[in-house]
């Protein structure tokens, strides 16, 4: 009964402060590839070229262009914020250094620059 009770007093707004890097960090790192996606559908239908990232290509190959590639982003997304959680939780018990949304951070940024660069190529070719 004491659990419930305790379970029945979170506080939402304790949970966003104290992982408030981590979730800004987790929702740039959603939009970059959100971003890319967009890109990515739109170069791939525009341009006669085939995606870069062979896994990537090889879920478009089973499950078709846009079905294929939102599945592919969305397992990408998944993992590495399961990833980057489980690296929090290192870095909070003081096991580790390395803070997880660093790593989301260049992640987005990398993302963003992949997208970007996608974008350059497309208005070069129109």
């Amino acid at each position: 009964m004491i659990r419930i009770k305790y379970l029945s007093k979170i506080n939402i707004t304790a949970i966003f402060r104290h992982y408030k890097q981590l979730i800004l960090a987790s929702l740039t790192y959603i939009l970059a590839h959100v971003f890319d996606y967009i890109l990515t559908l739109h170069g791939l239908t525009k341009t006669n070229g085939e995606e870069a990232n062979p896994f990537a290509q090889r879920y478009i190959d089973s499950f078709g262009l846009h079905l294929g590639l939102l599945i592919f982003k969305l397992q990408m997304i998944f993992i590495v914020i399961i990833a980057a959680i489980g690296i929090e939780y290192v870095y909070r018990n003081r096991q580790s250094k390395i803070r997880s949304d660093y790593i989301l951070t260049v992640g987005a940024i990398l993302t963003f620059i992949g997208g970007s660069l996608w974008l350059l190529l497309l208005l070069k070719l129109y």
